[in-house]
């Protein structure tokens, strides 16, 4: 999927791939970044992690994958909780 500067876009279930409005993101380039917005409505937050790089994806979190060529077996990623724990990886 090719995604479009400022345009945005929702969050899609992995088996049927349908939109779930409940998680909406945005990107834009900066100067020397690029800058990602989540907008999500969540009436039960679970995210006990405090600490940054806790394995926060088994609680909740936005993730974002970035292939440098779109080999997707090598990645960078940052994962964010709804209270700023950051994890950080990548192969």
């Amino acid at each position: 999927m090719k995604l479009c500067e400022g345009k945005k876009y929702y969050l899609r279930e992995n088996k049927t791939g349908r939109e779930d409005v409940s998680c909406e993101f945005c990107y834009t380039f900066g100067k020397d970044a690029l800058h990602f917005h989540f907008d999500v409505k969540d009436d039960e937050v679970i995210s006990p992690y405090r600490n940054d790089n806790d394995d926060i994806w088994q609680g909740d979190a936005v993730e974002v994958f970035i292939s440098p060529d779109g080999d997707l077996t090598r990645y960078k990623e940052i994962e964010v909780s709804p209270f700023g724990v950051r994890f950080y990886g990548g192969q």
